[in-house]
């Protein structure tokens, strides 16, 4: 879980907890109960260099880390642009001048050296933007483009691994991920909540049997919740509220 403070001047906190590595759903558990239920498993059979997994039911103890938003530089995703709340919320409802803002960024980019066009940039921007706190209009904008695009994402209302019910934005193209010391083909769906608009998280899938690995089969998973809260991070005592401190 991540505080994002709205003062620029105030820390971020990231408090992180390491629920041990087991089967997630019933059906993962029956098959590591039809395997003989190892409490060691390799992946090596499906994925060529990647490390073997140990099971466990234990929790580890929860990690407080504080940073800054300057030495995050600024909120979000970096592939995009540096951003502060306060830029966020100024990003515009309309889909014409949020296109433009966009190629700005772009352009940024682009004396940097990047070489992707500005529709390729503009796909993977709208997905990462889709998990920042924009305003509900800038969202719709977002999704207004994202459909505008010659490889439209579909979107359609699905269950994910963890049961809640989300939209899928999915792009039409597919990109590689590197499994061990092998890229597989995959796409990426952006989950949504159906009633704000907000980030759900979202997955990797295989798009085709590779090396292994079964079309369809989900290599990573990611569930959040996103939110406004007036709640503050209640800190364990002796933790330092200073830069950088990391504290259980």
């Amino acid at each position: 879980m991540t505080w994002t403070p709205r003062d620029p001047a105030a820390l971020v906190v990231h408090e992180t907890e390491k629920l041990g590595t087991r089967p997630q759903t019933p059906r993962d558990e029956e098959i590591w109960r039809g395997q003989g239920a190892p409490r060691r498993w390799s992946p090596k059979d499906y994925c060529g260099g990647c490390d073997a997994v140990t099971l466990t039911w234990k929790a580890e103890p929860r990690e407080y880390r504080t940073s800054t938003l300057e030495s995050q530089n600024g909120f979000g995703d970096r592939t995009v642009s540096h951003f502060t709340l306060a830029e966020l919320e100024a990003l515009p409802a309309d889909p014409e001048r949020l296109r433009e803002a966009m190629r700005g960024y772009w352009e940024v980019w682009v004396k940097r050296g990047f070489v992707q066009t500005f529709e390729e940039f503009q796909r993977r921007a709208i997905l990462n933007m889709f998990s920042m706190p924009v305003r509900p209009g800038t969202r719709a904008a977002l999704l207004r483009l994202y459909a505008e695009l010659p490889q439209a994402a579909s979107a359609r209302e699905v269950t994910d691994p963890l049961g809640r019910r989300v939209v899928a934005v999915t792009p039409g193209d597919e990109a590689d991920l590197m499994l061990g010391d092998h890229e597989t083909p995959v796409r990426t769906s952006v989950f949504l909540d159906p009633a704000t608009g907000l980030g759900r998280g979202g997955v990797t899938v295989a798009v085709k049997d590779d090396d292994g690995v079964r079309a369809g089969t989900v290599l990573i998973h990611i569930a959040e919740d996103t939110g406004w809260t007036d709640e503050e991070p209640r800190l364990p005592a002796g933790c330092r509220q200073k830069t950088g401190a990391t504290c259980r």
